[in-house]
């Protein structure tokens, strides 16, 4: 039997700004940020205390896909600290890598120990 296909996931589309307020109310509980479009379905981006983002529709909460929304919070231009790419000469916290550079190793056969081939006996047929 033959899988059923699956469709792809929705992209999600975020524009940032007051246009949260067609979809909720402002609310004690959530920072309002704007509008994210998931497919046909629309409405308020807002982030928890948690720092979980969440899609909003009047008191409906859904939660959100945190690398998709990072990803459209950065195409549409957000510039949210706690989304900030970290800088690349900041490496204080990782682990640097041990790199061992070893010499290849050759073997040097004593030259007493060198035996010469013997020389083939010559061939008695001569006519």
């Amino acid at each position: 039997m033959p899988k059923p296909k699956q469709r792809p996931a929705a992209k999600l589309a975020v524009i940032l700004g007051p246009g949260w307020t067609r979809f909720t109310y402002s609310r004690q509980d959530m920072e309002a940020h704007g509008i994210v479009k998931r497919g046909l379905q629309m409405g308020a981006l807002c982030r928890l205390p948690t720092g979980a983002y969440v899609q909003v529709n009047g008191d409906v909460i859904t939660a959100l896909n945190p690398s998709q929304i990072a990803l459209a919070l950065r195409r549409a231009g957000a510039a949210i600290p706690h989304l900030a790419a970290r800088s690349a000469t900041d490496d204080s916290d990782r682990v640097r890598p041990i790199v061992t550079i070893k010499k290849r190793r050759h073997i040097v056969v004593p030259s007493d120990r060198i035996t010469a081939r013997p020389k083939p006996a010559p061939s008695d047929a001569e006519d």
